[in-house]
């Protein structure tokens, strides 16, 4: 894909995601869930995206959870809630580690307000990135160049490579929790249940698994029609 094509891509993104919305009303967030190393959309991913809002005492709070999965293209929506809160989201799939974005917006001229976008290569251990190279686009605004470089819509991921211990460690490191409920999908029902199949398949300790099943109880608990909130 050239990136001219990406870019229009990126910005049709944006738009769904500030014009788009579904049949009840909500705005939809339109991404796409990416190999970090080669940029190729991953299908079949599950992504949930857990809605943090802020709390009187400071802090923030899980309001919401909602998940989806990723067409053959890696496209994936979530609903947006002013209310809820911004989505923090995070994809699964068997066989891919959590990654990290590869392209940033960044104020390149404060004086003359250009923005554009870096395109940054990640080490073996996921946590040290180098720029590869600035993308030669311009663009006047933020909200554009945001929206050309996808990086508050994508989710990536990146091909497991260490050995069985490795792995058991990235599963632990995807799961967190959520106080608030689903309302339009499954929540994060579909997510736990795929680590805990992978950590079962994977012969991890009882003791952690325990801790995923009562996760996994508690994302049930929330997805239950008792205990629904109402719009």
């Amino acid at each position: 894909m050239s990136g001219s094509s990406a870019i229009r891509l990126a910005v049709t993104a944006f738009a769904l995601l500030v014009g788009g919305c579904d049949l009840s009303g909500e705005q939809m967030q339109h991404g796409r869930v990416l190999d970090q190393d080669t940029g190729e959309p991953i299908a079949g991913a599950i992504v949930v995206g857990r809605y943090m809002g802020g709390i009187s005492w400071g802090g923030s709070s899980c309001n919401r959870a909602e998940s989806a999965v990723s067409d053959a293209q890696g496209w994936f929506e979530l609903p947006v809630d002013s209310k809820d809160g911004t989505p923090l989201m995070e994809a699964y799939k068997r066989g891919y580690d959590r990654g990290n974005p590869t392209r940033h917006a960044y104020l390149a001229n404060a004086w003359t307000r250009e923005w554009r976008i870096s395109v940054l290569r990640w080490d073996e251990s996921n946590l040290v990135s180098q720029l590869v190279v600035v993308e030669p686009e311009i663009y006047r605004t933020e909200t554009s160049a945001k929206a050309a470089s996808g990086e508050d819509v994508n989710v990536h991921l990146r091909v497991s490579r260490g050995p069985r211990e490795e792995r058991l460690r990235q599963l632990r490191l995807f799961q967190a929790d959520c106080a608030g409920r689903s309302r339009t999908t499954v929540g994060l029902v579909p997510f736990i249940e795929g680590i805990l199949s992978e950590q079962m398949g994977l012969g991890e300790r009882e003791d952690v698994l325990d801790i995923t099943r009562s996760r996994l109880e508690r994302a049930r608990d929330n997805n239950s029609p008792t205990s629904k909130r109402t719009t």
